[in-house]
């Protein structure tokens, strides 16, 4: 709409219009050696005037059908009402104009060819307008597309690089190290066991390079993650059909279950004379993880912003939103990709 509200556009583009429609008129009715003769006549001041009410009929118009579409509106409909509405307008102030001139002016009674032209000429140049502002409507909506799919792809992009920067867990690869030589004095057999957990956990994660793996690898690594964490919380992870039949070949984002996990340890309040399971099971086509605990009053902020990145993350690689609730209880639903 910009064009059309520019000051020097309203004023310069209805002059050019009004010499063409003129010419183009004394083409129908004169000869080649008669143009020369008749230029300047009155018929160039109606032309003028017509098409100043052309271009602002239009302009009115477009800016009434602006405020009055909705955004969800079909832009063919949009199309046909304006063009349709122009159409009918155009020719309203066309036939009026011409006829008020011939009549009063000129005095003919019988002018039907001088109105055809007239209106010929002024429709056709209005739909050339408006095919003229629906291209640059068009023109818009591929650029928004592109801009919105642009800021898509760098924020996945941001993600991953977030993503890969905190693969190795490094607050958890500084308490499992803590933990091991605490263990490698006091006990070394249960020392080398806790080494081998946290070995198979680190080695599945840099070991798969896909962003999505199968349900039953993720349980795996999710159950050695959860391993590492007993020292510190009494939790362990139960799945009661999750490595059955199908299911286990449904795909999952890498590291989400391990993600959750780490965010109930970190923020839910845990008794320690009670055995705290996390359980999984499948449910059509969701992953239900469920946790009896209650959040702590107080939670880090870090460890929201990770699980929202995670989210985050979730939706822009599966295209699929992650529930959870955490009332009394932790419950999630992940969506799972046949």
């Amino acid at each position: 709409m910009g064009l059309f509200e520019n000051p020097f556009f309203r004023l310069i583009a209805p002059f050019f219009l009004s010499f063409l429609v003129y010419f183009l008129v004394l083409l129908v009715f004169d000869t080649i050696d008669q143009i020369e003769i008749n230029f300047f006549r009155a018929e160039l001041i109606l032309c003028l005037i017509i098409s100043y009410l052309v271009f602002e009929i239009n302009r009115i118009l477009i800016i009434i059908l602006e405020k009055r579409s909705r955004v969800d509106e079909s832009l063919s409909k949009r199309i046909f009402i304006q063009i349709t509405t122009s159409t009918l307008l155009i020719i309203a102030v066309v036939s009026s104009a011409v006829a008020f001139y011939m009549i009063n002016l000129v005095g003919f009674k019988s002018f039907n060819t001088e109105l055809i032209a007239f209106n010929s000429l002024y429709i056709l140049f209005v739909w050339c307008l408006h095919a003229v502002y629906f291209s640059l409507i068009y023109l818009k909506k591929v650029t928004d597309i592109q801009i919105i799919n642009e800021n898509n792809r760098r924020k996945t992009v941001e993600i991953k690089m977030d993503a890969s920067l905190k693969e190795l867990k490094p607050k958890l690869l500084n308490k499992s190290l803590e933990t091991l030589i605490v263990l490698a004095y006091s006990d070394p057999d249960m020392a080398d066991e806790y080494l081998g957990k946290v070995s198979d956990f680190y080695r599945g994660k840099l070991s798969r390079k896909n962003e999505l793996v199968s349900l039953k690898e993720e349980i795996e690594n999710a159950v050695n993650f959860v391993e590492i964490y007993k020292p510190w919380v009494n939790i362990s992870l139960h799945s009661n059909d999750a490595f059955s039949g199908e299911s286990s070949e449904m795909l999952i984002m890498q590291g989400t279950i391990s993600s959750i996990a780490e965010y109930i340890t970190e923020t839910a309040i845990f008794l320690p004379n009670r055995q705290n399971i996390i359980t999984l099971e499948v449910n059509n086509d969701f992953l239900v993880l469920k946790c009896e605990a209650r959040q702590k009053l107080k939670t880090s902020e870090s460890f929201d912003n990770e699980l929202n990145n995670l989210f985050d993350s979730y939706w822009l690689i599966c295209h699929k939103h992650i529930e959870m609730t955490k009332n009394g209880q932790y419950l999630a639903k992940i969506p799972l990709i046949n």
